[in-house]
């Protein structure tokens, strides 16, 4: 059995991946012409350099990006997210404006929910916003797939 989780890719990600792909092949025309000559790896690397700029541009145009990846979830992160007041948390995160009202949606206090937030900010399923004072929880995930 394995466990995916499909999510949104932040800005952060976008620009540390589209550097990364840079210092290690140089340019996506190169990628692009040697993937042409029938190298099948630089292909996909090339089409995923091309949806990642897509993505910037849409990051730039629209504030946000419809582009999703997929990560494998390990069984001690899987047993975590499953249980109950983690998923009454995450089918709260996405109507909150902030890590209280969200405590108060969940009946929990605010200590535990910054700690379960952060625990997910670390396996990239939510990320924290600062808008002035307060921090806002966004939902990154779109799906939990397990796959039998």
């Amino acid at each position: 059995m394995r466990i995916f989780i499909r999510r949104r890719i932040t800005l952060e990600e976008i620009l540390e991946r589209i550097e990364k792909l840079r210092s290690i092949y140089g340019n996506i025309e190169t990628v692009y012409k040697q993937a042409l000559s029938s190298d099948t790896r630089l292909l996909e690397i090339y089409l995923e350099w091309k949806a990642l700029r897509d993505a910037l541009k849409e990051y730039e145009e629209d504030g946000e990006t419809l582009y999703t990846i997929e990560q494998e979830v390990k069984p001690e992160i899987a047993r975590r997210l499953f249980t109950k007041n983690m998923l009454k948390l995450l089918g709260e995160v996405r109507s909150s404006e902030s890590i209280s009202a969200l405590a108060s949606k969940v009946g929990r206090s605010v200590a535990n929910v910054y700690r379960d937030l952060k625990f997910l900010e670390s396996i990239r399923v939510v990320v924290l916003r600062r808008e002035g004072k307060r921090l806002r929880p966004e939902l990154l995930m779109r799906e939990l797939v397990l796959q039998l």
